[in-house]
């Protein structure tokens, strides 16, 4: 599939929506008015930005945006302050936005296989974070603020060795 179904719009109950594994290069943006969503994947397409009305998505739980082409988290991932989980495995970030600590809710993130060359400092206050994968990057070292994360059970940091 190249493109999300336009008749998919009129399914305004929908709560999870998967169109992972196609070659998406965007996403429409009236997205944005299925606010039934607690789950969109959009995982292993083509995508290099998401458009703005995915962050009216208020009553989203899990975002999958691993294995695409975005060069930054996208910004309506702000607004979504109900996430859990964030899925952005496999692309092509080189930096991770301080906003991210604002992200209260998240136990699981995944930011393994990117480029990053550090992480910041507010990642040490998504305190109910069960999980983080930081595996695969270009990061020599992590922020002390790491060690107020007392509830992860797992932590991905390993390198690829070439």
């Amino acid at each position: 599939m190249t493109a999300v179904p336009d008749s998919v719009r009129q399914l305004v109950g929908l709560a999870r929506l998967d169109v992972s594994e196609n070659w998406l290069s965007e996403v429409p943006d009236w997205i944005g008015q299925l606010t039934s969503f607690t789950t969109l994947n959009l995982r292993g397409n083509e995508l290099t930005a998401v458009p703005d009305s995915i962050g009216q998505l208020a009553g989203l739980t899990e975002l999958w945006l691993g294995s695409n082409l975005l060069a930054a988290v996208p910004d309506p991932v702000r607004q979504l302050t109900g996430l859990t989980m964030l899925y952005l495995r496999g692309n092509e970030l080189t930096a991770v936005p301080d906003w991210i600590g604002e992200l209260a809710d998240l136990t699981e993130l995944y930011l393994d296989e990117n480029q990053l060359t550090e992480v910041p400092d507010s990642v040490g206050r998504l305190t109910g974070l069960t999980v983080l994968g930081l595996a695969r990057n270009q990061l020599i070292e992590v922020p002390d603020s790491i060690g107020s994360l007392t509830n992860l059970t797992r932590l991905f940091l390993w390198v690829q060795l070439f």
